[in-house]
Parts: C-alpha cells; structure tokens; sequence
C-alpha cells in the first residue's frame, strides 16, 4: 500500500515539475513581449538559451517602446502583474510547505527563474526612468502642456518603482529566498524625484505670469506631498531630496507672494471711485490672505515632519550618565572614528541588538517626512504577491474580478467571502503579513498599533561632553564597514551638549524626548528643535521669516 509520505513526494514532485513548466512559459512569455516581431536577421546575435542575455540585449530599445504609452501602470499591471501573481503567490507557499520533501527529493528551488519573473519589471523600469530622463534633459523650452504630461509620466514611474521594490522586498522575507536589486535603482528613483520637482517648479513658478487669484499652489504641493512624503522610507536617499525640494519650493511660494504684494502696491490699477477701491482692496487682501494661511499651514506640516532631532545643554555630567546606564542605554562604539573628536553615540534600549543599518537610518535621517506608520497603496496585483501563508488555508482560492479601473484583479476567496490583499505596512526589521481590506476598521486598533509602533521605536544621544567620557554600561561595536559611512556624517555639535535623533518618523519625536527626559531626570536643559539637514533647516528657518514679510 501507498503510504502517506509515498503520495506526498509523488505530489511535491508533480507540483514541482507544475511550477518550472509554468515559470519556463511565463519567461518565454516576456521573452516574446520584449523581442516582439523583430527579424533576428537584423539583431546583433546573442545566446538564443540565455533569456537573461536577451532581456538585456534589447532593454533599451524596449524602454523606449514603452516610454511612448500612455498610461505604464495598466500597462505593468495587464502585462506583467497580473499574469505572474497567482503563480508567485502559490510559489513561496508551496517552496514554504514542502521545503523538507523537497530536500529528501534532491530538488532544487526554482530561485533562478523566480527572480527573473520578480526583477524583470524593475528592470524596466529602471530602463525607462533613464531613457525618459534622457530625453526631458535635453528639451528646450517646454510647452505647460508638455511639462504637465511629463508631471504624470515620472509620477507613475516612482510610484511603480516604489511599489515593486516594497512588494520584492517583502516577498524575500520569512524563507530562504534572496534577490540581488539593482545597485542604481534606488539612486535612478531619487534621480526621478529630483527632476519631477524640476517640472514642479516650472508649473508653479515659471508657468506664465498667472494671476495670483488663480494660484492653486498649495493644493498642488499638498498633493504631491501625500504621494511622496514616506518613498524615503522604501528608496535610499529619496528621504533627503524630498525634504530639501518641498522646502525649497514652498519658500520660492512665499518669496513670490511677497513680490506680487510689492507689485500690486507699487502698480496698483487705475479705479475711478472709491467703491472701486474698496473691492480691489478686499479682493486682494482675501487672496493674500487665503495663500499665505494655505502655505503656511502646509509650513507647519513640513516642519512637524522634517525635525527630527533636539538639541540639549548637560547641565550634569556625572549624573547623567549613571540615569542612562541604569536605564538600559548602550554606547555605540564607532571604533575611535567619532570618538577622538570628542564625539560619542548612546542609544536607547530599543536599539540594542538591532541590525547595524538601523543604527544609520537614525543617523541619516532616512525617514525623513515619513508617517509613523508610512502606508503604500497599491492598486493592483502586486498586493497578491505578498497574501502570506497565514492568510491561506484549503477554503482559499484565487478569483479574477475586474477592478474600478476595468483593469483585471485577482481575489483570493475564503469559503464565501471575496477579500481583496492589500499591501502590509513596512515596518523595519518585523515580518510582514498582508491584510485584508476593512473598511469598518476598528478606531482602536488604529491607536493600539500607533502605541504599539511607538514603544518599539528608540532613539541616538549624540553627546558632546566637555572632557572625554569613561562609559561603564553596555557597548555596541559597529563594525569597520559601517563606522566607514559614519564618517561622512557631520553633526555640527556644540561642546557640552547632547543631542536626541529619533527613529523612524519625526512625528515620534515628542514621544522620544518624554522617554529620555524620565532618565536625563533635571541634568539637561532643552536648547532647540531641529532637522539634521542642515539645508533643510535652514530653508525652514527662511520660510519662518518670510512670512513676516507678507
């Protein structure tokens, strides 16, 4: 008689066999869409078997065939999403529950053809940022309607790149599966973020002499921070751009305002009567009134979301020191890179036995303008790709449904109720499980897991103390690779004080300066609240006085 274990290997072995007949036609598939219906008598010859070799063989001239549609997210999400994900959701879920017949067996993982299916869409997207960049550099005088096209077009490129990158990274954790990302797809995102704010700043401030009563300026600004406030969060260095190119252009924002107000008070227009006056008068104020108050609030959001750090005097050294060590910090020991300027880094308990580029991310401020929790919507089938084991049991099966957009989605389908995954929140160093929708979401769940994301979260003391400092608690030694990228940093510190980075988001700060207040007790005395880029914060100290001048 069959045994049990008998039927499981013939049945891991089916599906095995199932699955690479399946990525081998979903490769040909792409394979056949990249190369098209080109005469391979007209081709440079490559290796017909290396599907790798092809792909980039014909990268650029593919880029460029897509670069010329009009909307790339229908285009990714019919093309590439939606015929690969049911086959790489079912892929990490079969690997992950057949692992060990699959070792008894000597057969091994499809990882080659899996990280193909799952890199080729960033690569070309990667391809199709450059190519678009390369062209919009070398345009002259853009027409406004050419400028606003090219606004959507790198939108939905750095949404899209986000989306994937998240939606890669998320997929590799929790088993033993690994991809290598392109080392200049985050640097090309960034370089996209830069030049959409170039095109930004042509709409808004170069975009022909428009009335100020027209001016809908804030809005716009607010809108395009919603899109891109937590893509540092996912994209390394995007962080930095975004918040030096927001306050950059809100402070331009204000310096035109004032300049219109110049201009309508040195050259106001010819009135007749004094009605006539009066309701230039009124019209004025109000639409001076009504900018200046919509900038200013979108100043106080960008002030609340880019300082991340306090500055304070140590009025107690000694005593200091023991509150710190008995409450559970750490110093981080950089190997005498900071330490010989008199320079030296303390962290809460939090962060002891956390991954070393955790401890960058602080120091780098790379969250900067993130939510607490930063939230990624995605609309389209690469929410299936992460729809975890947790979530699937034998009632689960996938459906196809059409979504709003009349593009195809798929569902997964539990007994008799139709959930729709969305994507999981990425929350650095914790593994991510994909949630359903609900739109009758519970308030307070929504404050449990705020709380819950603030008590995981510490913070970096960078201590300047006046003489150099014997430390008798707990020591962390980064490693020589790591304190390597600590010394680009300059943190501009004053003698004898101490100054508090937090982690993750800004909006954590207040939270972070209670908790360090209850071990400093009355050794330190409050300073000032800053961002820790120091172009950042000074375009923000600009913004403050400038609005006195409206």
């Amino acid at each position: 008689a069959k045994t049990e274990a008998f039927r499981n290997r013939i049945d891991t072995l089916d599906s095995w066999l199932n699955f690479k007949r399946n990525f081998e036609e979903k490769i040909h598939y792409i394979r056949n869409w990249v190369v098209g219906t080109k005469d391979p008598e007209t081709q440079v010859v490559v290796d017909i078997n290396d599907d790798d070799a092809i792909f980039r063989h014909y990268a650029h001239e593919f880029a460029d065939q897509m670069i010329k549609e009009k909307d790339i997210e229908a285009i990714f999400q019919k093309r590439i999403f939606f015929p690969l994900a049911p086959w790489i959701l079912k892929a990490k879920l079969f690997f992950l529950k057949n692992r060990d017949t699959l070792n008894e067996l000597n057969l091994m993982y499809l990882n080659d053809q899996l990280e193909m299916l799952l890199m080729f869409p960033m690569r070309l997207v990667k391809d199709i940022i450059q190519l678009r960049l390369s062209y919009a550099k070398k345009l002259q005088k853009p027409t406004m309607m050419m400028i606003d096209q090219m606004i959507d077009d790198f939108n939905s490129y750095i949404r899209v790149a986000v989306q994937m990158k998240f939606t890669v990274i998320s997929y590799c954790q929790g088993w033993q599966f690994t991809v290598n990302i392109d080392p200049q797809f985050d640097d090309t995102v960034v370089e996209a973020i830069r030049h959409l704010f170039i095109l930004l700043e042509l709409k808004l401030l170069d975009g022909g002499g428009k009335s100020t009563n027209a001016f809908k300026e804030p809005d716009i600004l607010l809108k395009y921070w919603d899109g891109l406030k937590n893509c540092g969060h996912y994209i390394d260095g995007a962080g930095k751009v975004i918040a030096i190119e927001f306050t950059k252009l809100t402070l331009r924002l204000v310096h035109r305002l004032h300049s219109y107000l110049l201009q309508q008070q040195n050259s106001p227009p010819k009135l007749t009567n004094e009605a006539e006056a009066e309701k230039w008068l009124v019209q004025l104020f109000e639409t001076l009134g009504s900018m200046k108050r919509k900038l200013n609030r979108f100043t106080n959001v960008l002030m609340k979301a880019f300082q991340n750090s306090v500055t304070y005097r140590i009025d107690d050294h000694a005593q200091l020191m023991n509150g710190l060590k008995d409450t559970g910090h750490f110093l981080v020991y950089t190997g005498g890179k900071l330490e010989k300027q008199g320079i030296y880094l303390i962290a809460s308990p939090e962060l002891l036995g956390c991954p070393e580029n955790e401890i960058l991310k602080v120091l780098y401020n790379s969250d900067s303008g993130c939510d607490l929790i930063p939230k990624l919507e995605i609309e389209n089938s690469l929410t299936l790709y992460n729809a975890v084991a947790e979530k699937w049991d034998l009632s689960t099966s996938i459906v196809q449904g059409v979504g709003k957009d009349g593009l195809p989605r798929y569902y997964l389908q539990n007994g008799n109720v139709d959930a729709q995954f969305r994507p999981p929140n990425l929350n650095s160093g914790k593994s991510h499980v994909a949630e359903m929708y609900n739109d009758d979401r519970d308030p307070d769940a929504d404050i449990l897991e705020l709380e819950m994301k603030l008590n995981s979260l510490g913070y970096i003391l960078v201590l300047c103390p006046q003489e150099p400092m014997l430390w008798s608690g707990e020591v962390f030694n980064l490693s020589e690779f790591t304190t390597e990228e600590i010394n680009d940093l300059d943190f501009k510190t004053r003698p004898d004080t101490i100054k508090l980075m937090c982690q993750s988001s800004s909006y954590a700060l207040e939270y972070q300066c209670d908790r360090f207040l209850q071990s400093a007790s009355d050794c330190v005395t409050f300073l000032e609240k800053r961002c820790s880029f120091e172009v950042v914060e000074n375009n923000l100290q600009k913004l403050n006085k400038a609005y006195f001048r409206c």
